[in-house]
């Protein structure tokens, strides 16, 4: 791969004209130079691309194996990489409002609610969200945290959207559909790459990203700060308390043979959530009440994940 030099720069405003509120935010993207042993794959020109050619998009969310669109018997989405990077967004919950027929609701700068068919509220248990395959629902407060779903959108292969019942493959969680997010493999990812953005609400949001070959293995280290400020409330114009900050770390491993291909790859996330809720003072107004009173909620997670494919002959696997 020839050394480059890339430098993306990008401004948006948006004004909200019933608070009179403007939101700035900024970002820059450079990617660093660096030689290694695997080439990036070239990007097709989508005009020259005929539609049966885009009907043969691979997704293996569907029945648990490589399969193109065309052959799938099922209403399947596809937020692939090119319109990841032209949409500019750099959170998944704000990438899913990309599909369509899926319901993208935010509850604070924080929260949001996100489902299928409809019966969206924030513990929503009928959507089953994946992660390279592996399940982030909670099963404490039966739906997803979304805030804490920090995968940096620059590491996101595609993502995979399923409306429909999907229970008989996946199992629990999946009776209205499946979305899966599908990181790139560190074979693809070589060299450098630094994201700095902000603004008026997303205060700081750095992410950093670099991979290359070590033997006959490639890897990929990643890091990223996410730091959301707090929204103001309409009727008292005062801060709501729903700021969040919340840092990533994660490597992977990818060894890509004639017959196996093995992955290793692990994560780590801790963070802070703030909410404002009632809070009961005193037993009889005036000398109590319920007064809104700001609450931090501290999360961290970690997790390891190794997956293992061997090709037995030239259409099966284990």
């Amino acid at each position: 791969m020839a050394d480059k030099y890339v430098l993306k720069f990008a401004l948006s405003a948006v004004v909200e004209r019933r608070r009179l509120t403007t939101l700035l935010s900024l970002s820059f993207t450079l990617w660093l130079p660096v030689t290694a042993a695997h080439a990036q794959q070239a990007r097709p020109d989508l005009s020259k691309i005929t539609l049966e050619d885009l009907m043969n998009i691979q997704i293996t969310s569907a029945s648990r194996k490589d399969q193109s669109i065309m052959d799938t018997a099922a209403a399947v989405y596809v937020i692939t990489e090119d319109d990841i990077q032209r949409s500019g967004l750099t959170s998944v919950p704000d990438l899913l409002r990309l599909a369509p027929g899926v319901q993208v609701a935010r509850i604070d700068a924080n929260k949001f609610a996100i489902a299928v068919r409809g019966f969206n509220f924030r513990w929503s248990n009928k959507l089953l969200v994946l992660v390279d395959g592996r399940s982030v629902y909670n099963r404490l407060e039966s739906g997803v945290h979304w805030d804490m779903v920090a995968v940096p959108v620059e590491d996101i292969d595609r993502i995979e959207v399923i409306r429909g019942p999907g229970g008989s493959v996946w199992g629990a969680n999946a009776v209205d559909g499946v979305i899966n997010i599908l990181t790139k493999s560190a074979a693809t990812t070589g060299g450098g790459l630094v994201r700095i953005g902000g603004g008026t609400r997303n205060a700081t949001d750095v992410a950093a990203r670099y991979g290359g070959a070590m033997g006959g293995a490639s890897y990929r280290l990643t890091g990223q700060w996410l730091d959301r400020g707090y929204g103001i409330q309409p009727d008292t114009h005062q801060r709501s308390g729903d700021d969040s900050h919340v840092a990533t770390g994660g490597i992977r491993l990818d060894w890509n043979g004639s017959t196996n291909v093995v992955t290793l790859q692990g994560d780590g996330l801790v963070g802070l959530s703030g909410t404002r809720l009632p809070q009961l003072t005193g037993p009889i107004p005036p000398a109590g009440g319920w007064q809104p009173t700001d609450w931090t909620t501290e999360t961290s997670s970690s997790y390891v994940l190794a997956r293992w494919k061997h090709s037995t002959a030239s259409d099966s696997s284990l």
